[in-house]
Formats: C-alpha cells, structure tokens, sequence
C-alpha cells in the first residue's frame, strides 16, 4: 500500500503554496518603489520552496510503503492534522485584522503540530521567537512592513 500520509501531506502542501502565490500574497503585499526586491518575491519564493516540498512529499508517497500503524496512531494523527489545519487556515484568514505577530505565533503553533512536537516549553519559544525574527528580518532590515 502506498504511502497515503506523504500522499495527502504534499497535496495539502502544494494546494496550500498556490493559494498563497494566487491569492494570500498579492492581497497582503503592497507595492514599494524604494525597495531594490519586489515586495512579492520573498513569500512567493517560500510559497514556490512549499510546493516544491509538497512535490516532493506527494512523490516520496507514492514510491514508498506505508508503515504499518494502529488505527489509535491514525485518529490521533488525524486529530492533530485537524488541529493543526484548522490553526493555519484561521492565522491565515486573521492577519490582516490582527497583525502578523499574533498570526505568526498562531501558524508556528500549527507548524509545530504537525511535525508532531510534544515539548510544549519548546514549542512556544519557537512560536514566539521566530515571528519576532521574521518581524525583524522584513521590518528593520529590510524596511518592508509586515501586516
């Protein structure tokens, strides 16, 4: 049986990069003249890099087997994807009314979920330094403002 799981998760991956170049991106991204980048190429790259990941998951998925899992394994899995999905799609949706540090924090949240992390002291330190990083980054290195 194939690989169902790296099956859906690049799906989901590459549907998710597309709505970001076609819809996430172009509405959250302002056009600057005094940049030397356009202000749609950094998240239209990673966007591009999510799927060509998710690319990568859906061919891994249907080369390789699936390991054997309980179907105890499998709801829970489907619960924290759930979660997770959930998560995203509302940080997603939000930003634009509460900003990107609250989203950041919310979509690192869900990231972390999903790769199935279980250090909760870990986890919101990531989910609260590295938006503060990407702030920084864009902001006060690049001058580029964040939502």
């Amino acid at each position: 049986m194939r690989d169902v799981s790296n099956i859906l998760t690049g799906l989901a991956a590459i549907a998710l990069g597309a709505i970001l170049i076609l819809w996430v991106v172009p509405a959250q991204t302002v056009p600057a003249i005094f940049a030397s980048v356009p202000s749609g190429f950094y998240p239209n790259f990673t966007s591009g890099l999510l799927i060509l990941s998710g690319l990568g998951l859906l061919i891994a998925g249907l080369f390789n087997r699936a390991p054997a899992i309980s179907a105890i394994a499998v709801f829970r899995t489907t619960i924290r994807f759930a979660v997770a999905l959930v998560l995203l799609v509302a940080a997603m949706a939000l930003t634009p009314l509460i900003g990107f540090l609250p989203a950041g924090a919310v979509i690192c949240l869900g990231t972390l979920l999903l790769m199935r992390e279980t250090r909760w002291p870990l986890i919101a330190a990531i989910s609260i330094a590295a938006p503060l990083v990407v702030w920084g980054g864009f902001e006060l290195l690049l001058g580029r403002p964040l939502p």
